[in-house]
């Protein structure tokens, strides 16, 4: 069962991985617009930005997506699987220690799907209305090719609510592979090899001062 968790946990990295780089190139090329205008290359990069985005909201939608029939490799659906299967904890303090910071309680019974659980629907509480608008966006504009005019993926939730979309996802990964699996998770938020790859490419197409941070 252990290994099966493993599988999922694994799938579940390779997505959050995807969606990292996505919002990495979203980012840069967000951020160096005007020079990108002034330079040449406006067209390109523009595309390249809208690919990016279609990819954060597609990933944000899996990453999400609550189990129906089909087995998903979903932070509902791993909840779900560990909540069916009982296993035991290779190392329980990243686990605590994440409950506890999210400020849920662990019962006497020892179920720790259940604060999970209630963490996870918090978290969707708080940024439902985003929520609502990445499965808009994805089912009218990206999976099914519906026209609904009133929807406008530039009117998407800003970077910095996509941003906390990933790292509570980066952070749920780490917490299952440490506590259930054991050893190291990967580093997702030290992982900028794209990122340097585009601004590389950037530079050496002669844009001189490329952004790299948002401004306060």
């Amino acid at each position: 069962m252990k290994n099966k968790l493993d599988e999922k946990n694994i799938e579940l990295t390779k997505i959050i991985y995807e969606f990292k780089q996505a919002l990495d190139i979203y980012l840069l090329i967000g951020l160096n617009t005007k020079e990108i205008n002034k330079k040449g290359g406006k067209t390109f990069f523009a595309m390249a930005q809208q690919f990016a985005l279609k990819v954060i909201v597609i990933d944000i939608c899996k990453i999400f997506e609550e189990k129906k029939k089909n087995s998903l490799n979903s932070i509902p659906s791993i909840i779900d699987f560990i909540n069916g299967t009982k296993l035991k904890l290779d190392n329980p303090n990243p686990l605590i220690n994440f409950i506890k910071k999210h400020k849920e309680e662990i019962k006497k019974d020892g179920c720790f799907a259940k604060p999970l659980n209630s963490i996870l629907e918090k978290f969707k509480n708080t940024h439902e209305k985003d929520f609502n608008e990445y499965k808009t966006i994805r089912d009218t504009k990206f999976a099914h090719a519906e026209y609904n005019p009133s929807q406008n993926i530039d009117a998407l939730a800003s970077y910095d609510t996509m941003e906390k979309i990933l790292f509570f996802a980066i952070d749920f990964y780490s917490v299952i592979h440490e506590s259930y699996i054991g050893g190291h998770p990967v580093q997702h938020r030290q992982e900028r090899k794209t990122f340097a790859g585009l601004h590389t490419v950037l530079k050496n197409m002669g844009y001189n001062e490329v952004k790299i941070k948002l401004e306060n």
